[in-house]
C-alpha cells in the first residue's frame, strides 16, 4: 500500500523503499473505496456518531451482517452516523459517496448531509436503487418514502470538491452524516444503513467490500 492512512508494518511503502526492505508485492483496486471496512458503526475506522443507541452486526443487503441500525432519542435532534475524512485528500477530485439505507418500525425517512455546506449544496443526490424520493433543503436532503423491507442505495456526488470555507466540525476534516428521520425533529428515529463506499470516480460504481479483495 503507498496510502499512509493504511501502513504496511507500520509504515508506507515509501518507507520500504528507502530502507531498501525485502517486501512481497500485492496488487489490487483496493483504493477504490476510500473507506477501509466494511462495518458502519461508530468506533471503527473513521466512523463516529452523536449520542444514540446502535445496534451493530445487522443483516446487510449481500447476506453478511455488517450493517447497522441507529436509533435516535424521544423528543431530540441532530443525531446521526457520520464518516470523517481529512479534506485535503478530496480536494479538487470528482468524489462519490454511496450507501444502503432502509426505514425502520415508523421511519421512513432520513436526512443527509455532507458537513461543509458549500460543498452539500452544490452536490447532486440521486437513488440508484430501491423507494424513495429525494428533496434539498439548503445543505440537507431530505429522503422520504424508504421501505423498512428492502435496501435503497443513494449516491452522492462531488464534482472538483472544493472545501475551502469549512468550519465545522474541523476545517481540515469533511464529514459525510446521515440522521435518521428529520434532522432537526427526531423522536425515536431508527433507521438501518449499510455498506458505504467513498471514491474518486464521476459517479457510484458497484459496492467494494475492502475486506473482500482477491
Amino acid at each position: 500500500s503507498i496510502n499512509p492512512d493504511v501502513p504496511l508494518d507500520g509504515t508506507d511503502f515509501f518507507d520500504k523503499l528507502k530502507n531498501r526492505s525485502l517486501v512481497d508485492l500485492t496488487f489490487s483496486d483496493r483504493i477504490r473505496n476510500i473507506i477501509r471496512t466494511n462495518l458502519t458503526q461508530s468506533g471503527v475506522d473513521g466512523f463516529g456518531s452523536s449520542s444514540g443507541t446502535q445496534t451493530n452486526l445487522q443483516a446487510d443487503p449481500f447476506g453478511g451482517s455488517t450493517a447497522s441500525k441507529f436509533t435516535t432519542p424521544a423528543s431530540s435532534s441532530f443525531k446521526f452516523l457520520k464518516y470523517t475524512l481529512n479534506s485535503a485528500r478530496l480536494e479538487g477530485k470528482n468524489v462519490n459517496w454511496s450507501f444502503y439505507i432502509k426505514g425502520s418500525g415508523s421511519t421512513t425517512s432520513a436526512t443527509i448531509t455532507v458537513s461543509n455546506i458549500a460543498t452539500a449544496q452544490s452536490a447532486t443526490i440521486t437513488i440508484l436503487d430501491g423507494s424513495g424520493s429525494i428533496a434539498q433543503a439548503a445543505q440537507y436532503w431530505n429522503i422520504t418514502g424508504l421501505s423498512t423491507s428492502s435496501w435503497t442505495r443513494v449516491s452522492v456526488q462531488m464534482n472538483n470538491l472544493s472545501t475551502s470555507g469549512g468550519s465545522e466540525p474541523d476545517p481540515q476534516d469533511l464529514r459525510f452524516v446521515v440522521y435518521p428521520g428529520v434532522y432537526n425533529s427526531q423522536d425515536e428515529s431508527e433507521i438501518f444503513t449499510s455498506s458505504w463506499q467513498i471514491e474518486f470516480s464521476p459517479e457510484a460504481t458497484d459496492y467494494q467490500d475492502p475486506t473482500d479483495i482477491t
